[in-house]
C-alpha cells in the first residue's frame, strides 16, 4: 500500500507541473472565496458559495468540491437540482463559469437542517491547472 501511495504522489506532482504551465498558483492570491449557511425554514438550509475576482484579468470557476461527510449529512443539491459526482471523499459540481475582473459569482446549494454541529471543506477549482484551487472550511447547524 505504501508503494502505491508513493507512486501516486509522484504522478500527481509530475502532472501538476504540466497542468500549471499556463498560470501560476500564485494567481489565486487575488481571488476571494467564501461559503455561508442560512436557514430558510425549520427543515431547510441554503449554502451560498461566492467567488470574487479581485485580479485585473478574467478567470474561470471550473468546479466546486464539497466534503462528502458534509454533503451527505445535509443532503445537499444545487438549487437547480443537479446532483454532484461523489467519489474519493468529496462531491464535485461542474460549474465552468467565467468571472470577469472585479466581479463575483454565487452558486447556491440547498439541503436539510440538522440539529447537530457539522463542518467540512469546500474546494474551488479556479483558473488554469489542476492544482489551482482554494479551500475553505464551513460549519453548520447548531
Amino acid at each position: 500500500m505504501l508503494s502505491f501511495i508513493k507512486k501516486f504522489t509522484s504522478i500527481v506532482v509530475v502532472a501538476g507541473t504540466f497542468f500549471n504551465c499556463g498560470e501560476a498558483i500564485g494567481s489565486l492570491k487575488n481571488i476571494g472565496v467564501k461559503g455561508d449557511f442560512s436557514r430558510t425554514s425549520a427543515g431547510e438550509i441554503i449554502l451560498t458559495t461566492t467567488v470574487t475576482n479581485y485580479s485585473d484579468d478574467a478567470t474561470q470557476l471550473h468546479s466546486i468540491e464539497i466534503n462528502s461527510s458534509l454533503h451527505e449529512a445535509l443532503n445537499l443539491t444545487r438549487i437547480d437540482l443537479s446532483r454532484g459526482d461523489c467519489f474519493w471523499g468529496s462531491c464535485g459540481y461542474s460549474i465552468n463559469r467565467r468571472i470577469p475582473s472585479g466581479q463575483s459569482i454565487s452558486i447556491q446549494f440547498k439541503g436539510n437542517y440538522i440539529p447537530d454541529f457539522i463542518s467540512g471543506d469546500i474546494d474551488f477549482y479556479i483558473g488554469k491547472g489542476f492544482f489551482n484551487f482554494k479551500t475553505i472550511s464551513v460549519d453548520c447547524c447548531k
